[in-house]
């Protein structure tokens, strides 16, 4: 009886699942980032909401779209990394330093070794 390994087929179903909410239907990152941002949201509504008036409640809807825009979609150019992993790419960039998994690369401490062909001798 053949296996068969479905990891690679059912890995990315995750992050294409929706979410109905009332008659919107959105990906599930898109309903979770919407959600959170309220949290940020609503605080500085309430604030800007004393200070300005009731012009201040807008801060509810820019929150969610920032955070939808930040954390839920992806960016058309380059590795198609969220909005908010671009933006922190850029930040972190030095010019002339080689990163390799967000830790600085230094060349000259590198050395060269050899690998054991195998553990067994052959005949």
């Amino acid at each position: 009886m053949p296996v068969f390994d479905l990891t690679p087929l059912t890995l990315g179903a995750k992050a294409q699942r929706r979410v109905v909410v009332k008659t919107f239907e959105m990906r599930w990152q898109v309903f979770v980032s919407a959600l959170a941002s309220l949290a940020a949201g609503l605080p500085l509504a309430m604030l800007l909401a004393l200070a300005i008036g009731p012009a201040g409640l807008a801060a509810v809807p820019v929150c969610a779209v920032a955070a939808v825009w930040l954390f839920a979609s992806q960016s058309s150019k380059g590795m198609q990394q969220t909005n908010f992993r671009t933006l922190a790419d850029r930040a972190a960039y030095r010019a002339g330093q080689v990163k390799i998994a967000g830790l600085p690369f230094d060349p000259g401490m590198a050395y060269m070794s050899r690998l054991a062909a195998a553990s067994a001798r052959g005949r």
